[in-house]
């Protein structure tokens, strides 16, 4: 979430692809991920004692691409802060230089300015989680496995509130529907 190419893609992905809520990145430390499973666990989903919801204590499985980025992530910010002079003691998997944890609204304006830069269109850090549910019901995931990677405790409230039937999905279903009406064929007919 900084200037460096690696750091923004690889604070970026865990949310868009595995829908983790911008507090639970910002919060995530490195106990909690374990590379080699390829997961991280959401233990820490409130600022005060505790989390918010039972369902908001998950295991996220990570995909290959970001178990490589984290893992660069790790090696890079190791070599940061033994440079910085004014080094914290952290385990929080996204820091400043010094190991300093994030402040939530500095990863909220930093990925506008990411986003900017990109010449995307306007989106919220939030919304990521949005995007992460459209895309896995996009690539047929069961709404189930959806809300459960969200953390969400009814798949019915994911389904209403953070999924969006993109238009591939529109077409795909209606020639789904119309595949099974049975028709009689032009030789019988004639």
């Amino acid at each position: 979430m900084r200037e460096a190419p690696g750091a923004a893609v690889s604070a970026l992905p865990p949310c868009v692809h595995a829908g983790a809520a911008p507090g639970d990145a910002r919060r995530m430390e490195w106990p909690d991920v374990d590379l080699e499973a390829g997961t991280l666990s959401v233990v820490q989903l409130a600022d005060g004692p505790g989390p918010k919801t039972d369902a908001g204590l998950r295991t996220i499985t990570l995909d290959e691409e970001n178990v490589r980025l984290l893992k660069a992530w790790r090696v890079r910010q190791s070599k940061e802060r033994l440079r910085a002079a004014d080094r914290v003691d952290s385990e929080a998997v996204f820091t400043r230089r010094n190991g300093e944890v994030l402040r939530e609204e500095y990863a909220s304006q930093r990925f506008e300015i990411l986003i900017r830069r990109a010449g995307l269109p306007p989106i919220r850090f939030h919304d990521l989680r949005y995007c992460a549910a459209t895309f896995g019901l996009a690539a047929g995931v069961d709404m189930k496995v959806i809300s459960e990677t969200l953390g969400h405790s009814r798949h019915s409230f994911t389904a209403d509130t953070y999924t969006s039937v993109l238009p591939e999905l529109a077409q795909a279903a209606a020639e789904a529907t119309v595949a099974t009406i049975p028709r009689r064929s032009r030789r019988a007919s004639g």
